[in-house]
């Protein structure tokens, strides 16, 4: 196992143990059992969906762009590219070897 998965795992596993442990988390749970879910506008239908109108201050909102100039952006293959790129054998790796090649200064023997 992987130094990485492990962390995962034990990400989940841990705080699922110290719930279990916790009495005040079973009776939260306990209180919305058999709680039902109250019918709303919509049926989970497109036709449903289509009859849903958009607000004015919705429409007329103004939206901000975020910008990073980082290597991500050269390929413009995403925000995960940068992290990629070093994982030897991902498809961010494969093509920055293909591409650029390999810079002598680095060391991606790890």
């Amino acid at each position: 196992m992987k130094r990485r998965e492990l962390l995962k795992q034990l990400g989940v596993v841990i705080p699922a143990l110290a719930l279990a442990s916790n009495t005040h988390a079973r009776g939260f749970f306990r209180d919305f059992a058999g709680e039902k879910i109250l019918k709303g506008p919509f049926e989970p239908t497109w036709e449903s969906l289509q009859q849903y109108v958009v607000p004015d201050w919705y429409r007329n909102a103004k939206f901000g762009i975020w910008a990073h100039w980082g290597p991500q952006c050269e390929p413009e293959a995403g925000d995960w590219y940068a992290r990629g790129m070093y994982e030897e054998g991902s498809r961010q790796y494969n093509y920055h070897i293909k591409s650029m090649g390999i810079h002598q200064s680095l060391d991606l023997k790890m």
